[in-house]
């Protein structure tokens, strides 16, 4: 049987960063939270695996302020569960109170159900996204793009719906692809959408948008000796300040990589600053995390380890953390929380084992 690993762990870590802090390395251990069951009771995400064994993955695993969330799209809800894995929430089709027991649960028709951000109430944000033509769902690994329109809804901690938001605040306009959602310590919303050429950032104070950007090709052209390389925004991250977001942007002559750089945009200004945090000769380095608005986390997989180098503003490593997955696992993930804490989730036929890495 094939085993996956998450896509957004197929990355390698840049050498060549002029620091003697590159060459130490900090293992960090692993602890269980909880094993997540492959069940429809509540507690439990449904698992998807095709006639051959190949695992197509349905479901999302988060955590927020000490909880796990999941977005399961085989039983069409959303969970909230305690760190030991005991259903507090869900959000979705209503479940019999024998199944149920006296777990809170509020009742809502999902479409297709993303990204995931939690602010400092417990006001659960969640992208909905309408189904595609003919009603297909796409596995969240497709390597293709899917453009169905989305909106964000957000929910109170208790599961009631608030409100919904579109690209002007108001649900009248869809967003295109959601890349990301995040939330920064002031509790406004910023979404990243794409469309097939273009990247937005969007910020919203409550229900109304106070900032958007858009960034295309035409934004980021170097010319060197006469050559003009195009460069392709590969991800976005915001401060947790709220003020200024970094892009990631790789530059190509032609099909060849030349280097990637990352840019420093303020709110404020609605533009880049002037410097550049950091340039990257290695074409296999991308960001994974900014953290407490002062360290970017770069990362690299050898086989089963991953090791994150992290970065000042300046560009220099002042450290290497090492993270040791397993290797019986369907699929595994590594993402981390509001506050740059590191989780991870492994799959097998039973269930979802989620780890805390420190």
């Amino acid at each position: 049987m094939k085993k996956a690993l998450s896509m957004a762990v197929v990355l390698a870590l840049a050498i060549g960063f002029a620091s003697c802090g590159q060459w130490k390395v900090s293992a960090l251990k692993g602890k269980k939270l909880c094993s997540i069951p492959n069940a429809s009771a509540p507690g439990g995400v449904m698992m998807d695996f095709n006639e051959s064994g190949t695992f197509n993955q349905s479901f999302i695993v988060r955590v927020f302020d000490g909880k796990i969330y999941t977005a399961d799209n085989l039983l069409k809800r959303l969970q909230v569960l305690g760190r030991g894995g005991e259903p507090l929430l869900v959000i979705g089709p209503s479940v019999s109170r024998e199944d149920g027991g006296d777990v809170r649960q509020s009742s809502f028709n999902f479409s297709v159900i993303g990204e995931m951000a939690v602010d400092s109430h417990g006001s659960i944000y969640v992208q909905n996204r309408l189904m595609p033509s003919g009603g297909v769902m796409r596995s969240q690994r497709s390597e293709e793009i899917d453009f169905s329109p989305s909106y964000i809804l957000v929910f109170d901690k208790s599961g009631g719906l608030l409100h919904t938001i579109g690209q002007k605040g108001s649900p009248d306009i869809p967003f295109y692809y959601i890349e990301d959602i995040q939330i920064d310590r002031h509790d406004r919303l910023f979404v990243v959408s794409r469309s097939f050429d273009t990247w937005s950032v969007y910020r919203f104070d409550k229900r109304k948008r106070d900032f958007y950007i858009n960034l295309g090709a035409p934004d980021f052209r170097e010319t060197e000796k006469e050559e003009t390389y195009t460069g392709r925004i590969e991800g976005i991250r915001t401060f947790a300040s709220g003020e200024d977001f970094l892009v990631s942007v790789a530059y190509y002559h032609g099909s060849r990589f030349k280097y990637r750089k990352i840019y420093d945009y303020s709110v404020e200004k609605g533009s880049r600053d002037e410097r550049t945090v950091i340039t990257i000769p290695d074409p296999k380095n991308e960001l994974f995390n900014l953290v407490d608005d002062k360290y970017l986390y770069l990362w690299n997989v050898e086989g089963h380890k991953i090791k994150f180098a992290i970065l000042n503003l300046d560009g220099n490593v002042i450290n290497n953390v090492l993270v040791q997955v397993q290797d019986n696992k369907f699929y595994e993930d590594i993402f981390a929380d509001e506050s740059g804490q590191i989780y991870s989730a492994h799959v097998s036929r039973k269930d979802v084992e989620v780890m805390e890495w420190k």
